[in-house]
C-alpha cells in the first residue's frame, strides 16, 4: 500500500520547530535595496498604531514612526529622509503598478516658512503620514473574535498561538489589546503535529485519497502516546470526507471503505496521518452536509439518526437551538413548556438530556428513555452509597465506550 504525507516540509517545520521571540531583532539586510519590503511590512503589520489619522478615521504611521519600527522588528538603522525617500517610490510605483498588489496612500498637512518652508512664506505640502491603503477587509471586532477563538482553543499547540495572533492583529484597522494567551501548566496537553495533520487531511481531501491514522491517548505526563492495547494501535483507513469543529475540538468527518455511516475522528489525537495513494475516492462517496451532521451529532458523537420527541422549558429554548440548530419541529404548546421534534444521535440527545434535566424530559424514542433511566440509576447509585462502591466498568456501556464517552 502507498502511502504519502505531505511534501510541505514548511508546515511541518512550524508544527514543530519554536517560534522567534516577540521583539528580538533581525539582523540587518546587507543590501539596501531590501529595505523598501521591510517597510511595506511594518506598514501592513503596525497600521493600527498609527498615530495620524484622516477624517474617516483611517490611521498614518508618520516616517518617524517608520524608523523605530525597522529598528524594533528589523534592527534595520535608517534615518527619516532614506524612509521618505523609499516611500515615495513606493507610492509612485503602486499608482503606476497595481498589478503589484499593494497601493499606499499619504496625509496631507502643511507647513509655512516658520516651520522651515520657502523662504517666500509659501505653504509646502508636507506627507505627515503614511498606510497600506485597503490593507484589510476586516472589521475590529470580527479579528477580535478570530484572535480570542485562536487563543481559547485547546488543540492549538502553544508556538502556533502566538504565530496566529501575530498574524491576525495585522488584518484589523484598529489596536487591538490581546488577553494573555500563556497557557500555564497546559502547553504540552497538545499533539504538536496538528497542524501538519490539517494539511494532510485536507490535501487527501482535495485529492480523493484516503488516509489512514493511529488514534493515539494522552498520558498522565500530558503527552500523547501510542497505546499498549491492540486495538489501540489499530491504523484506521478511511475514506475522508470534511473537517470540521464542534465544542472547541477539529474533527475527521469520514467512512470507512465500503460503508455509508458516518464517523468523526478527533484530529488532535491522531499520529502517523498518511494518504494512502492506492485509495482512490469517488466524489459521491467523498461528500458530507457538514452542518446536517452537525446538528444531529451533538458532542460529534457518532451512531445512527433517530427521531426524537421531547419535551422542554421554554425558558430553556436556547440550549436547545445551541445544540440542535433550527432543524426542530414544535407542537403541543403550554404556558410553560412545548413538545419538539428533531432527529439527532442517540447519545447526542443522551448528553445533552442528561446536562439539563432540569429544563428537558426525552418522551420517545422508547429506547433513549431506557438508557436515560439506566444512566440515572447508576448516578444514584454512584452518590447514594460509599465512595467508589459502583466500579467505572458499571456505569458505562459498550455504546458509550465506542461513542467515545
Amino acid at each position: 500500500m502507498a502511502t504519502t504525507t505531505t511534501g510541505k516540509k514548511a508546515s511541518q517545520a512550524k508544527a514543530s520547530g519554536s517560534s522567534a521571540k516577540a521583539g528580538a531583532r533581525k539582523p540587518t539586510p546587507v543590501d539596501k535595496k531590501l529595505w523598501p519590503f521591510y517597510i511595506l511590512e511594518v506598514l501592513r503589520r503596525h497600521a493600527p498604531e498609527g498615530v495620524e489619522r484622516d477624517g474617516e478615521g483611517n490611521r498614518y504611521l508618520t516616517r518617524r514612526q517608520i524608523v523605530g519600527f525597522l529598528e524594533q522588528d528589523y534592527g534595520i538603522d535608517t534615518q527619516v529622509k532614506a524612509v521618505g525617500d523609499n516611500l515615495t517610490r513606493l507610492h509612485d510605483a503602486s499608482m503606476d503598478h497595481p498589478e503589484l498588489g499593494f497601493r499606499l496612500e499619504y496625509l496631507e498637512g502643511e507647513r509655512n516658512a516658520a516651520a522651515g518652508a520657502s523662504s517666500r512664506g509659501e505653504k509646502q505640502v508636507l506627507r505627515r503620514g503614511w498606510r497600506w491603503a485597503d490593507a484589510s477587509e476586516f472589521e475590529p471586532s470580527e479579528v477580535r473574535m478570530l484572535v480570542d477563538t485562536v487563543i481559547a482553543s485547546p488543540v492549538i499547540p502553544q508556538n502556533h498561538v502566538k504565530d496566529l495572533v501575530g498574524k491576525l492583529l495585522p488584518l484589523s484597522p484598529e489596536k487591538i489589546v490581546v488577553p494573555g494567551i500563556e497557557r500555564v501548566g497546559h502547553a504540552s496537553v497538545v499533539n504538536n503535529d496538528f497542524f501538519l495533520n490539517v494539511e494532510v487531511l485536507n490535501e487527501a481531501i482535495r485529492r480523493r485519497r484516503r488516509v489512514e491514522f493511529v488514534l493515539g491517548a494522552f498520558g498522565t505526563d500530558g503527552r500523547l502516546h501510542k497505546g499498549s492495547a491492540p486495538e489501540q494501535r489499530k491504523v484506521h483507513n478511511v475514506v475522508p470526507m470534511q473537517l470540521l469543529i464542534s465544542k472547541g475540538h477539529y474533527y475527521l468527518l469520514a467512512h470507512y471503505a465500503g460503508g455509508e455511516e458516518e464517523y468523526k475522528f478527533r484530529i488532535d489525537l491522531m499520529l502517523d496521518v498518511r494518504i494512502d495513494e492506492d485509495g482512490v475516492v469517488d466524489a459521491g462517496a467523498a461528500r458530507a452536509d457538514v452542518a446536517r451532521f452537525r446538528e444531529q451529532h451533538a458532542y460529534a458523537m457518532s451512531g445512527k439518526v433517530l427521531n426524537v420527541v421531547l419535551r422542554i422549558n421554554k425558558r430553556a429554548l436556547h440550549t436547545l437551538f445551541d445544540q440542535f440548530g433550527p432543524s426542530v419541529h414544535f407542537k403541543n404548546e403550554q404556558v410553560d413548556t412545548i413538545d419538539v421534534e428533531l432527529r439527532a444521535a442517540l447519545y447526542s440527545v443522551l448528553f445533552w438530556a442528561l446536562q439539563y434535566y432540569r429544563s428537558v424530559e426525552v418522551l420517545s424514542p422508547p429506547e433513549l428513555r431506557e438508557v436515560l433511566a439506566d444512566a440515572g440509576r447508576a448516578v444514584c447509585g454512584m452518590y447514594a452509597g460509599e465512595p467508589g462502591a459502583v466500579g467505572l466498568a458499571e456505569r458505562q456501556s459498550a455504546d458509550e465506550s465506542i461513542n467515545g464517552a
